[in-house]
């Protein structure tokens, strides 16, 4: 059983009590008891990004958490290891291309007229996923592995935690933070990364943006430091991600003594990196522009334990709404005065990659003697699918489709990039070589099965086999690769039960349309059982199988 509650490389169990704030009080409350807990106990959560508007204005209440703590007994090593589910966001919603670009010119007004010299202007996109919490963020470890990893279970929601960044830890007395600034895209090979790599280490915008945020930390945390001790070790590093660079630079102190959690915080909170230079006025404007709650997103995600703290800074983070069950993913820029606002916009769509895999979508449909079969049929099921994964839709390739010209019998296949882009090939229709199929065990779960994409981690001969019939951990019959199933009993016909994972195949709504056939949930155990078996789909219809 994986846990449900992890930081880096422990797991927490035992949790024992919770601890929440929603405004100033609260807040000093929740970390007296920390400060007395942590000796016994392992205490992990987070602080709002909020949460500095109530350290400055001790009025300030919140509807969500501006600090939420679980209190565990034990933490235990545990290394976790992504899993075979794959996760990609469905019905996402996120800011309009030319409403960020907007944002972007009024900071740069902001940053002309003197207000500020630097802003971290973010956008929340939300989506929704067939995948628990828990079976999402371990999906996202193949493509993300990073010190700060976290998974944590509150009573109002899930936290789903990838990011790269620190914001401070804490030995006794001493203390490191380590703020991120400067990112590029990962090249196609390692000539192209090499060059990207040494782009990013000598740019002197990203440069000039990491000095100005490595200023702000220093001077923040002179605030609570021992004279002349707050240090700078290291500056412009760059770490390797599996999609991007980024840049950071490391900054150490000593404490004054006898400061509590509840000081550091209210010196350091919320991170420059994630805020802008200077702190307080750009807050301010960020707020205006934003005109919504970051939530976790940017604010402090950790654990405290004895004399020691780790918190990092909740970016490439999810935050799932128990109520709703709609996932928010923050994401965000550093804006300066020579920023270009279509890089920006850019850079969001980098920082996003990793959370879904590459694809397209894709019908096949046969095209005779220029008439496309079940052509309405497919192109409803296309524009359902581009509405579901945040593909854009063409209304051009319904008319181009219809004036289509073709000789005999071909097989037709449209390919629909995410931006609208779209390619259609059309080839010889050839018979099948084979009748014979095989079972695979198909492990996992995954946001994707009800679409037909180019997503397909599996390699198969057709030359061999005519399909791969999959049946699940519980030995449940879902589909071939490239066609539904149907299994004579008792003189019936009866198909496997939709459940979300599964294409519903356009011949297979077709049958259950019109009665022929029956949804019922079926077993690797029923195909012995069967008097005959079939392999559907809307280009070859219905062929008979046998099993290899």
């Amino acid at each position: 059983m994986k846990p449900n509650n992890l930081f880096g490389t422990h797991a927490f169990e035992g949790k024992i009590q919770e601890l929440f704030a929603y405004n100033l009080s609260q807040l000093q409350e929740l970390f007296s008891q920390i400060e007395t807990l942590k000796e016994h106990y392992h205490c992990f959560g987070f602080l709002s990004y909020e949460a500095y508007k109530a350290f400055e204005n001790p009025s300030y209440t919140s509807n969500f958490p501006l600090a939420y703590f679980g209190i565990f007994s034990h933490a235990l090593p545990y290394t976790p290891s992504p899993s075979q589910d794959i996760f990609s966001p469905l019905f996402p919603q996120w800011i309009k291309r030319e409403e960020y670009l907007e944002q972007v010119e009024r900071l740069r007004e902001q940053i002309r007229e003197g207000n500020t010299y630097q802003g971290n202007l973010t956008t929340l996109f939300s989506c929704s996923s067939t995948l628990s919490s828990s079976e999402i963020f371990y999906s996202l470890l193949t493509s993300q592995s990073t010190p700060y990893q976290a998974l944590l279970h509150t009573p109002f929601g899930e936290v789903i935690s990838l990011s790269p960044e620190l914001f401070f830890t804490l030995k006794g007395n001493e203390i490191l933070t380590q703020p991120m600034k400067g990112t590029i895209e990962r090249g196609r090979d390692e000539g192209e990364d090499r060059a990207k790599k040494e782009f990013l280490q000598n740019d002197i915008k990203n440069r000039s943006e990491n000095v100005m945020i490595v200023d702000l930390l220093r001077n923040d945390l002179s605030k609570i430091a021992q004279k002349g001790s707050v240090k700078v070790p290291k500056l412009f590093q760059i770490h390797t991600f599996p999609t991007l660079f980024q840049m950071t630079s490391t900054i150490t102190a000593t404490l004054k003594p006898s400061l509590t959690l509840f000081e550091i915080f209210k010196a350091l909170f919320p991170c420059g990196s994630i805020s802008g230079a200077p702190k307080r006025s750009t807050l301010t404007i960020l707020q205006d522009l934003e005109s919504r709650e970051r939530g976790v997103y940017c604010g402090a995600l950790g654990v405290v334990h004895k004399e020691s703290a780790t918190f990092s800074i909740p970016i490439r983070t999810f935050f799932r709404d128990k109520t709703t069950q709609r996932l928010s993913y923050g994401v965000g820029s550093g804006i300066v005065w020579d920023s270009k606002a279509e890089s920006e916009y850019e850079e969001l769509r980098v920082k996003m990659r990793f959370i879904s895999p590459p694809f397209n979508l894709f019908e096949t449909m046969l095209c005779e003697d220029s008439h496309i079969l079940y052509l309405h049929a497919h192109l409803k099921r296309l524009r359902e699918s581009a509405k579901a994964l945040g593909f854009l839709y063409p209304n051009a390739l319904e008319r181009e489709l219809e004036g289509l010209k073709c000789e005999g019998k071909q097989i037709l296949r449209v390919v629909l990039e995410r931006n609208g882009d779209y390619t259609l090939s059309l080839t010889p229709f050839t018979p099948h070589t084979s009748n014979r199929f095989i079972l695979r065990e198909r492990r996992g779960k995954s946001d994707l099965l009800p679409f037909k994409t180019s997503f397909r981690p599996w390699e198969i001969d057709y030359s061999k086999v005519f399909d791969v019939i999959f049946y699940d951990e519980r030995g449940v019959l879902s589909e071939g690769s490239r066609s539904n199933i149907v299994l004579e009993i008792g003189g019936k016909l009866y198909t496997p039960r939709y459940e979300g994972q599964l294409l519903r195949g356009i011949e297979r709504e077709r049958l259950l349309e019109c009665g022929e056939i029956e949804e019922v949930e079926l077993g690797v155990e029923d195909i012995q059982r069967a008097s005959r078996i079939f392999c559907i789909n809307s280009v070859r219809g219905r062929i008979e199988v046998i099993q290899e």
